[in-house]
């Protein structure tokens, strides 16, 4: 796809903190699991820099996605609607690997973001009301661990249905247990689902793979304008 202006702004601004922060080429690629060249052929613009690797850049520097638009005019820039943006909020480091093995499986073009807690998710949802970066990032779906550890799940669903930036944006919540009140609560709170999560990993790909044929390809959600057309979550 053609490099625009807002590409070039992200690789230099990429650059920019990166030489701020005293991280060598060599220690970011590593950290990013990407060749010396790669990393350059970012900050050059020669290659565009997908939402899901800034999202991993700016949690390696641990500074907001809106740093890397900052002072940037975004109006005069066309955005293309390139792949459906799903946001998974899950501490289970085996479930995560599921269900992302499951989303790269699916033949949907997708982009994901995976965020560890609560406090990382409620960061990303900040991020999301700086214009610039709105387009880059605005998930289409959310998919939430109900049995979060540190934050409970009802209180990032809550949180999110607050916001009139991502009241329409599709929850899905997932746990490792049927409860009763625990649907309850779900549904009061308008989400989108429950899903009460396989034992078995391939019965876990399965139910991905099942929401994700509802979400991305059978129903209609509100338009977002989305600025990369990178396949789902490689880097």
């Amino acid at each position: 796809m053609e490099i625009n202006k807002q590409d070039i702004y992200i690789g230099s601004s990429i650059r920019c903190i990166r030489k701020k922060m005293q991280f060598s080429l060599k220690l970011l690629a590593q950290e990013l699991n990407v060749s010396i060249q790669q990393l350059q052929k970012y900050e050059t613009a020669k290659n565009k820099v997908s939402a899901s690797l800034l999202y991993e850049i700016s949690r390696i520097f641990e500074v907001p996605i809106a740093r890397f638009f900052q002072n940037f005019e975004p109006s005069n820039i066309e955005q293309h609607n390139c792949g459906f943006n799903i946001l998974l909020i899950e501490d289970n480091i085996n479930d995560e690997l599921i269900i992302r093995k499951a989303i790269t499986d699916f033949p949907e073009k997708t982009n994901l973001y995976c965020v560890k807690d609560g406090h990382k998710a409620l960061e990303f949802f900040c991020s999301l009301h700086n214009v610039a970066c709105r387009g880059c990032i605005q998930p289409d779906i959310v998919l939430l661990e109900l049995n979060l550890a540190k934050t409970d799940g009802l209180d990032i669903l809550k949180n999110i249905k607050r916001d009139r930036q991502l009241n329409s944006t599709p929850v899905v919540l997932l746990t490792d247990r049927e409860n009763t009140d625990d649907m309850n609560s779900s549904y009061n709170l308008h989400a989108g689902g429950l899903v009460v999560k396989s034992c078995s990993a391939d019965g876990l790909k399965t139910q991905v793979h099942n929401l994700l044929s509802y979400w991305a390809q059978l129903v209609t959600l509100p338009k977002q304008h989305h600025l990369t057309d990178s396949p789902s979550d490689n880097n």
